[in-house]
């Protein structure tokens, strides 16, 4: 998932260790991964719909319009 590089930390805590790496307080964390999953849900449903909506590689019989 996207957010390996992420750190948990408490927004109050005051630690300049490790200023190069983005911080994200736990409800913004959890808020995060929810949407990802949610916009992974979407694009697996999209991706689904779009490949029932294929249409087939077989030719055009023009007799079975007549």
């Amino acid at each position: 998932m996207y957010i390996s590089s992420v750190t948990k930390t408490d927004p109050m805590s005051n630690s300049d260790s490790d200023d190069d790496h983005p911080r994200l307080s736990s409800s913004t964390l959890a808020a995060l991964e929810e949407f990802l999953k949610e916009k992974e849900e979407r694009e697996n449903l999209l991706k689904l719909i779009s490949e029932k909506d294929q249409v087939p590689d077989t030719p055009f019989d023009e007799n079975w319009v007549k």
